[in-house]
């Protein structure tokens, strides 16, 4: 069970899984989850996904995502 449930923090090797629209966002200045790692995940995602670069942010919540994920959301929940 315990090996089971750590397959689910390895987003990468299993993205395939994943049945439900994802939105993904990285930042050119995130030290914490490079944009690179991000968009690894997103190229692996099968169906619907979205990925948004910002050029400048760090790792945390921006005021440009409330935007970008109440339309996301508008749309997809």
């Amino acid at each position: 069970a315990g090996w089971k449930s750590l397959g689910y923090v390895d987003t990468v090797t299993h993205a395939a899984r994943l049945t439900v629209p994802v939105m993904l966002t990285a930042g050119g200045a995130d030290d914490v989850c490079p944009s690179e790692t991000i968009k690894s995940l997103y190229e692996r995602l099968p169906g619907t996904k979205s990925f948004t670069y910002f050029n400048e942010l760090t790792h945390r919540y921006t005021r440009e995502f409330i935007p970008l994920a109440s339309a996301w959301f508008r749309i997809y929940a």
